[in-house]
């Protein structure tokens, strides 16, 4: 009990110690009496908001907050590239955000109407035709949280003037019918929207920043935000505009060099033809996207490059390219992509991997939008897999697996010419158990050679130790016997030594047979059984 007091004791001083050195500050480009920043007033006093966002980035540090005011007609650059001085730390980051607590009394207000609101839409149906609402404002749900489901209005004008359109769909917890909304001010701007400054963001060996709620309209060549050797970074609720040619830039060529950034809610547009671009010849990213529209208007590009570096890119929930691009991904670096729910758009095809270099293994989930579609890659090949209803095995689970799109480039080589078809991740105890999976090829136009136990296989990976923390892993030996549209088993027998997770998978490497099809579908139950 004394030990846990005394471990109270320490993190209790740890966060007073943290907030005490916070500090608040406000900036409003509107006030002509500029301060200190330390409050919203603008009477000519010495806590006067400040009147420039490069005020705050010069001046604040960790755990500091810099709140912007929305609605006003002039932009928060001075003409020139905005530099952030200061460090935050893990546990302090430094906040940059518009003002989402009303902190200026500015006209926000409350519908009179009620809306009908559905989870994963764009539109916003109301109950009396809508008034006071223009593109650009931000709304959300009655007694919602508006830093986390707030959403810019695309159009007010609908069906009977009626509904509504936001650019990102709805994605809070209050779905239904007879909802009131509230309405906030448009996002606070840096840089001219009809005529953008040549000057942008530059985030070089910047560490720990986070922004909020900010539009940034830039030209500036070597993109509107340029991140080197910073790490992390973080936008949310952000827009992006402006007509040149980067968004978001990375392109570091003369030493190593690293940015991780975390990108959410946020919107790439205008006349941009990358997105996001990292060519920097030693660099290593880290990017993550979720709920998020990165829609260059550009024209022969792509909405993500990878030029030549190594990467690990996540993207959920999202849009990423154009029609007018022509890949919605380009790689020619080495790097890992997972995704899920994501659409991705491009003129010429959605993905490109430069020569033998690129995507080394990445997963699409849910890919387009459409349930069950799957794309796996490992090397450099692109495999299809579906989510199937129609070919089911009696008693087993209600959906296969659909290898659609097997190719000449898989082989048993090596780990990179091979496709995972599933994992799963099951507690085990140390009883000795058979795992089955069942298999079917529907005619014998399918192969012509069978696959055998080399090139389709599952396994288990286990403990192997009665008291360390290794792993034995076992493969099956079983095939399947034909492709007569009958389901067959291919089944690993295992024992832990120790209770714990076991991991079961399925491989396939065999390569592309001319003439055939080689489609295959997995039921994706296992049965579990004691031999």
């Amino acid at each position: 009990m004394k030990k846990l007091l005394i471990f109270l004791f320490i993190i209790g001083s740890f966060l007073i110690a943290k907030s005490a050195l916070a500090t608040q500050y406000y900036v409003d480009t509107s006030c002509n009496t500029p301060g200190n920043g330390t409050t919203t007033t603008c009477d000519g006093n010495a806590d006067d908001s400040w009147d420039n966002l490069s005020d705050a980035t010069a001046a604040i540090t960790a755990g500091d907050i810099a709140t912007l005011r929305g609605g006003i007609a002039s932009e928060y650059d001075d003409g020139a590239d905005l530099a952030f001085t200061n460090d935050g730390t893990f546990p302090a980051p430094i906040k940059i955000e518009r003002d989402y607590d009303n902190n200026w009394n500015d006209a926000w207000t409350s519908s009179s109407q009620t809306y009908t609101v559905t989870f994963g839409s764009n539109t916003w149906g109301g109950s009396a035709s809508i008034g006071g609402l223009d593109t650009g404002d931000w709304i959300w749900v009655d007694d919602e949280n508006n830093r986390l489901f707030a959403y810019e209005v695309a159009s007010a004008a609908g069906t009977g003037g009626a509904e509504f359109t936001t650019y990102l769909p709805y994605k809070g917890n209050s779905a239904g019918t007879g909802l009131y909304l509230n309405k906030m001010t448009s996002q606070p701007y840096w840089g001219n929207s009809a005529t953008p400054p040549s000057a942008g963001w530059n985030i070089n060996n910047d560490f720990y920043w986070y922004f909020d709620g900010i539009t940034v309209n830039s030209s500036d060549s070597t993109g509107a935000i340029n991140i080197q050797v910073s790490s992390p970074t973080e936008f949310k609720n952000m827009n992006f505009k402006g007509g040149t040619t980067y968004q978001i830039w990375n392109a570091y060529t003369t030493s190593a060099y690293y940015a991780s950034y975390w990108i959410e809610r946020c919107r790439i547009v205008s006349g941009y033809r990358w997105a996001i671009y990292d060519g920097g010849g030693y660099a290593f990213q880290r990017i993550t996207i979720k709920d998020s529209l990165l829609n260059p208007t550009g024209t022969n590009n792509a909405g993500i490059e990878f030029a030549a570096n190594s990467f690990y890119l996540e993207i959920y929930d999202s849009t990423i390219g154009s029609a007018t691009e022509y890949y919605g991904i380009k790689s020619s670096g080495e790097g890992i992509i997972r995704s899920r729910n994501t659409v991705f758009l491009g003129a010429t095809g959605d993905f490109y991997v430069a020569g033998d270099k690129g995507v080394r293994t990445g997963y699409v989930e849910d890919y387009d939008g459409n349930f069950g579609k799957n794309i796996g890659w490992y090397g450099v090949n692109k495999e299809i897999t579906y989510s199937n209803t129609t070919w089911v095995r009696a008693g087993g689970g209600s959906t296969s697996i659909f290898l659609a799109s097997a190719s000449t480039n898989l082989d048993t080589d090596w780990d990179f010419s091979k496709i995972q078809l599933f994992e799963y991740p099951i507690y085990a105890d140390t009883t000795n158990k058979t795992y089955t999976m069942y298999f079917m090829a529907t005619a014998s136009a399918e192969f012509n050679v069978l696959p055998t136990a080399a090139n389709l296989w599952i396994e288990c990976e286990f403990y192997g130790e009665t008291s360390e923390a290794d792993r034995k892993l076992t493969k099956s030996t079983g095939t399947i016997t034909a492709d007569d549209g009958s389901w067959y088993g291919i089944s690993v027998t295992c024992q832990p030594t120790q209770a714990g997770v076991l991991y079961l998978r399925g491989w396939y490497a065999k390569t592309k047979e001319t003439g055939y099809d080689n489609e295959l579908f997995m039921d994706v139950a296992p049965v579990i059984s004691t031999p």
